[in-house]
């Protein structure tokens, strides 16, 4: 299986918890896995792909840093990467960080959306709302994913 990484905030603001990175650090982190030789790749074929020289660069909830931070160091040697927002907050402002980092973080709009598919990103989903999946029922668990499937490939 192929190496994956996984990101959720790129940023330079104070956080709690482990879920930031600073810009700096996520470029130095992109050009070593540039210069290591390695190819990115999606998220669909890491699952399935045994090679020792691709990585997949995945980015949880679909913040807006993705787009403003990470693509354009991305795209600067040629990767590209996985996208799974969360459907129902794409536009908005995240809801369920709110209360620990005492700030308002923005999460991709649709056009944002559009133009990261267009330069070659995947775009995955990661439900309608944010909630654990494994505590649902099966018609709210099919609602989840169903629709938010729906709106990304509308």
């Amino acid at each position: 299986m192929a190496r994956i990484l996984t990101y959720h905030k790129i940023g330079s603001h104070f956080e709690f918890g482990v879920s930031t990175i600073r810009p700096g650090v996520f470029k130095k982190q992109i050009r070593a896995l540039a210069d290591l030789g390695l190819r990115s790749i999606p998220a669909t074929e890491a699952v399935s792909k045994p090679a020792v020289d691709v990585v997949s660069l995945t980015f949880d909830d679909g913040y807006a840093c993705a787009y403003e931070v990470a693509a354009p160091v991305m795209l600067e040697v040629g990767f590209r990467g996985t996208i799974f927002p969360v459907v129902g907050a794409i536009g908005g402002i995240n809801r369920w960080d709110v209360r620990l980092s005492f700030r308002s973080i923005r999460h991709l709009g649709w056009a944002e959306l559009l133009e990261l598919s267009e330069a070659g990103f995947e775009i995955g989903s990661h439900g309608m709302t944010h909630c654990d999946l494994t505590r649902l029922d099966r018609d709210r668990l099919r609602w989840e994913l169903r629709k938010s499937k729906a709106m990304l490939e509308d």
